[in-house]
């Protein structure tokens, strides 16, 4: 009886420490206050009656990249997905050129990049060189995916080659967690050199994704992804890093009660005393400026 006693008494000691661990990682951020708004408009020359996500823009401001869900390629294939109860052809990566002030229509990339298997989460190197992509091509376990880079030769794209290392390895692990086979992330982002990874990543992409990091060590091969701190229960997507500042910018989708809502915080990377970038700071939210409710 008092094994019993004791063991339940453990039981309960646990279940509250682990509620009350829990409930830390739900902390609000600390909401920035801005004087002014900034006024947001659609980019309707851009727009299409399906999806358009994961836009990184080059370094200029010249080119925007994103994933469109359109279709209209040779290779598209129709019903490869859905998207709120919704058939989507598979996703590819568009790009946009900005002429003065104004965007022109997109054009899809081609297809030495893109496949009839779904490209998405575009990022292009600081000097405009490489794009960096992801792909659930049928071969990609074999092929160093599920991302790639690509180089640019003169005004066409080269073949695309796998990140390899920990980072296809983290995603053949977890495509082996039941139910087997099911992956999703939604949005990766590269720092400026080229040499710190992150994504959001989950086993359902309907469901909560958290965010990943992997670093490129001296003989270029990346490390395993780990899961960052920012994360919680909640739901993490679409990172972004700005071309020429230390911030991340971390957008994050929580579950409300009878409603979903995003935010963007943004979280500095701290810095050891070799230079190295190592963890994320407490995100901050920007404010109403640029956030709401929907």
């Amino acid at each position: 009886m008092k094994q019993t006693l004791f063991f339940a008494a453990s039981l309960i000691f646990c279940f509250f420490g682990a509620c009350a661990s829990l409930q830390a990682q739900f902390t609000p951020p600390r909401i920035l206050k801005h004087p002014t708004q900034i006024r947001t408009e659609r980019l309707n020359l851009l727009n299409s009656l399906h999806r358009e996500t994961n836009l990184n823009v080059t370094p200029d401001g010249q080119y925007l990249f994103f994933m469109s869900g359109r279709g209209q390629m040779p290779w598209s294939t129709p019903n490869y997905t859905t998207y709120k109860g919704q058939p989507e052809f598979d996703g590819d990566i568009w790009y946009a050129q900005k002429a003065g002030t104004t965007w022109q229509a997109p054009r899809c990339l081609g297809n030495t990049i893109n496949t009839s298997q779904g490209e998405d989460e575009p990022n292009i190197s600081p000097d405009g060189q490489r794009v960096y992509f992801q792909s659930w091509r049928h071969d990609w376990e074999t092929t160093n995916g599920p991302y790639y880079q690509a180089t640019l030769s003169g005004i066409n794209w080269g073949y695309p080659a796998g990140l390899g290392g920990g980072i296809t390895q983290f995603f053949r692990d977890m495509s082996m967690l039941p139910p087997i086979g099911s992956l999703g992330t939604d949005g990766a982002t590269l720092s400026p050199d080229g040499r710190t990874f992150i994504v959001a990543a989950g086993k359902d992409y309907q469901g909560n994704l958290d965010l990943y990091i992997s670093r490129k060590n001296a003989y270029g091969q990346w490390s395993y992804l780990t899961r960052l701190s920012v994360s919680t229960l909640g739901n993490e997507r679409s990172p972004f890093w700005p071309v020429m500042a230390k911030p991340c910018i971390l957008p994050r989708m929580a579950m409300a009660v009878g409603a979903d809502w995003m935010s963007l915080k943004p979280c500095s990377m701290k810095t050891v005393h070799t230079g190295r970038l190592s963890t994320l700071g407490h995100p901050l939210i920007p404010g109403s400026m640029i956030t709401a409710s929907s």
